[in-house]
């Protein structure tokens, strides 16, 4: 019994390494369709698109604010702390650099 649970944690968790990982092609920019960012409230981030292939418009969190999303990967974040702070891993708060 223990082993089929062992075996199927194994699988869960190199399911999730793999489904984690983005592999972009070499030449994927090419057939990229990059829309024109027109209405940004918030920060354009040069090439910061998937594959960094567009620019893409992201939402600036103010001090304080939750950013535990901002350690989610395989996506391009469409959020950020401001200049001069990051988000804290321990309390998922974007908070000033010192």
């Amino acid at each position: 019994m223990n082993m089929i649970v062992l075996s199927t944690l194994a699988l869960v968790m190199a399911f999730c390494t793999t489904t984690d990982a983005v592999v972009c092609a070499t030449n994927f920019c090419e057939l990229a369709d990059c829309a024109p960012i027109t209405n940004c409230n918030g920060k354009v981030v040069k090439n910061g698109g998937f594959c960094g292939c567009c620019d893409l418009c992201v939402t600036v969190l103010k001090p304080g604010d939750t950013c535990f999303y901002l350690f989610m990967s395989g996506m391009p974040s469409t959020v950020t702390c401001p200049d001069h702070y990051h988000c804290d891993s321990v309390t998922s708060k974007c908070v000033a650099v010192w």
